[in-house]
């Protein structure tokens, strides 16, 4: 692509200023014609700008390596219909064949309170 310098100020050309002997039909059209090209010169003008922020963009977000999960986080993927491990195990339940954790019941804890006169924590 063949980059032109634009001027900053948009200049209709001669043929589209509206003369005194045009008609109304005439003056709408040329009006029209001159609101296109200069929408067309406010982007032409503004290209430039925004392919240097895209590319910019770009370079930044080449820079960047994605990290893989080490080895000792990733969790091994098993079907939960795979077969049991142990003879008692169910098809289709989650860690079949293991017990369930036991929890230790837990106390209150009174000596949480920092000030012994007050009522709240």
């Amino acid at each position: 692509m063949r980059m032109v310098k634009l001027p900053k100020l948009f200049a209709a050309p001669e043929y589209l200023l509206v003369k005194e002997g045009d008609s109304d039909e005439t003056r709408k059209k040329k009006k029209k014609k001159i609101k296109a090209l200069k929408a067309k010169h406010t982007i032409l003008l503004g290209e430039p700008v925004r392919n240097n922020r895209k590319n910019n963009w770009l370079k930044f977000n080449d820079g960047k390596k994605k990290k893989k999960k080490s080895q000792r986080y990733r969790r091994e993927k098993r079907s939960i219909f795979a077969s049991p491990d142990s003879v008692e195990g169910k098809v289709g339940v989650t860690n079949s064949g293991h017990t369930m954790t036991n929890y230790i019941p837990q106390d209150k804890h009174h000596g949480l309170r920092k000030d012994p006169n007050s009522d709240i924590f």
